[in-house]
């Protein structure tokens, strides 16, 4: 056997059945082989149109325009109610159900997330906004305010090393949000921001400095750390604080939220006339 004689032959052969435009090329194979190769009709697929391949559809699916979420569209009159409510608080977009969510986040607010921040917090008061500029430090540095205010300080045994412990040594700002937790008056610690209830119509939350047993009562004494002195007036008093009046301590800082607060209340002054 020659070396020829192993190598295939191409052959053109005609299948029966077919049309003439479905040819079929053959590897005939030489004897000896065991295998025959057969190619798919190249004329066939050349004339398959466009839309038929992949590229084609990638491209009509981006063209097609998005199907709505079953989820967002209006259910059926006959629809279980809650399913209605659902879309009604989620997915409609009206004055009326932008207004009840406003009523619901209140009251959420107010009667679950508020009581069970204190529960945590063990204070039936877990969150103030500071509403005034008495404990800011004016100017910027602790060095230069330390030097404004330290004739007061010292003259109650608080040195700047001292205060330097303190918590929020470099005190806060209005319109700041300060988190509260609970405390226990007797054994407060000196420098601590407590906050407590006075003759005002808002709590105080100012730094406590020490306690005052001169008239044998039991008071805590406090001040602002950007007030030249202690208030002394008909509706507070910082040298005479009732342990019962303490409602907490501030423990966390959120800067500028307590300004929606402040706009609120202005704005509701004005709306009043007060």
């Amino acid at each position: 056997m020659t070396a020829a004689e192993n190598v295939p032959s191409l052959a053109v052969r005609e299948i029966p059945g077919r049309s003439h435009n479905e040819l079929r090329l053959v590897l005939a194979p030489g004897r000896g082989s065991k295998a025959a190769a057969t190619m798919m009709p190249s004329r066939k697929l050349l004339n398959r149109p466009l839309a038929r391949t992949g590229v084609a559809r990638r491209k009509r699916a981006r063209a097609a325009p998005a199907k709505t979420s079953s989820a967002r569209s209006r259910p059926a009159a006959d629809a279980p109610f809650w399913r209605r409510a659902w879309h009604f608080l989620w997915y409609e977009d009206s004055l009326a159900s932008w207004l009840v969510n406003i009523v619901l986040a209140f009251v959420l607010i107010k009667f679950l997330l508020y009581p069970g921040l204190g529960l945590v917090l063990g204070t039936h008061f877990p969150v103030v906004a500071v509403v005034s500029s008495s404990m800011e430090h004016h100017p910027g540095s602790f060095e230069q305010w330390w030097g404004a205010n330290q004739d007061f300080y010292l003259a109650h045994n608080i040195t700047e090393f001292d205060f330097l412990s303190y918590p929020f040594h470099d005190g806060f700002n209005k319109g700041d949000i300060m988190v509260l937790a609970g405390v226990d008056p007797a054994t407060v610690r000196l420098g601590t921001i407590i906050v407590y209830w006075s003759g005002k119509p808002y709590p105080i939350i100012h730094r406590y400095i020490g306690r005052n047993n001169a008239t044998g009562m039991d008071y805590l004494m406090s001040k602002g750390d950007n007030n030249p002195g202690q208030v002394i007036a008909p509706d507070l008093d910082e040298r005479r604080i009732p342990p019962g009046m303490v409602v907490g301590r501030a423990v966390v800082r959120i800067p500028y939220l307590g300004w929606v607060k402040i706009g609120a209340v202005d704005l509701l002054g004005v709306l009043t006339g007060r």
